[in-house]
């Protein structure tokens, strides 16, 4: 098992995998310490779904718009989950719940990041390539239906796993830390495509290297990024809303 720097340090996205069943055991070994988790008051607002269904699969990697989610070995979706203790509180009281409040999603959805962050690094360090799936949140109302999800829960994000079939080495650069680590109050640069010049350099030249469909600068498609979004996305608040969350703007 590598230690947790290693792990971070040696982290790449994977999207390709072997045709090698994963070990059930040594996943639910991880598993037996991802629950160790920290949670938002102790209340543990999150839960996952192990996905093993591959018509479940087929379905979830067409809303991700990616073909080898479909035949990915491993795959679990991390949940906001405010279904369980709703239910603890309506036993309690003799009351039906309707609305939870903006706070205990925002409290539960954080839950899910922190548990999604710890279970990739476990996986890692026991030698399994990941990949996180932002892109369930596509469209979160179809992800909803595909797992039955019950109100007062949502989907937060999804990790699919397995063993790397190597052809995946090469580590996606990251801007310094001199531009993200502030101390004590936010930094605003004078120029940011001054202060980007070099890692836009680096980033170019990684795409550049591998390949890639297209050549961009880390500034240009930073802000072409401002205005992308799907119009599924769009729709997201409401999906939320009909979960039972009282979110308000």
């Amino acid at each position: 098992m590598k230690n947790l720097f290693e792990t971070m340090n040696d982290h790449i996205s994977i999207r390709s995998y072997k045709d090698k069943e994963i070990d059930k055991e040594n996943i639910d070994n991880i598993l037996d310490y991802l629950m160790k988790s920290p949670t938002s008051i102790g209340m543990q607002m999150a839960s996952l779904i192990k996905v093993e269904d591959p018509n479940i699969k087929e379905k979830i990697s067409k809303v991700c718009n990616q073909d080898y989610i479909a035949t990915i070995p491993g795959l679990i979706v991390f949940v906001v989950d405010l279904y369980r203790n709703t239910k603890i509180k309506e036993e309690i009281e003799s009351k039906k719940i309707e609305k939870v409040t903006m706070d205990k999603f925002y409290q539960a959805f954080t839950d899910g990041v922190i548990m999604a962050t710890n279970f990739s690094n476990l996986l890692e360090a026991e030698g399994y390539g990941t990949v996180f799936l932002g892109s369930i949140l596509n469209n979160s109302q179809k992800i909803i239906e595909l797992l039955n999800l019950p109100k007062f829960t949502f989907p937060i994000v999804a990790i699919g796993y397995g063993y790397s079939d190597g052809s995946e080495t090469k580590k996606k650069p990251k801007m310094d830390k001199d531009l993200r680590v502030f101390t004590d109050s936010y930094k605003i640069l004078p120029s940011y495509l001054e202060a980007f010049k070099e890692y836009d350099e680096i980033f170019y030249k990684y795409y550049e290297e591998n390949n890639r469909d297209y050549l961009e600068t880390f500034t240009n498609k930073a802000a072409k990024s401002i205005d992308m979004g799907l119009i599924e996305r769009d729709e997201m608040l409401k999906v939320i809303r009909s979960q039972g969350f009282d979110l308000k703007v």
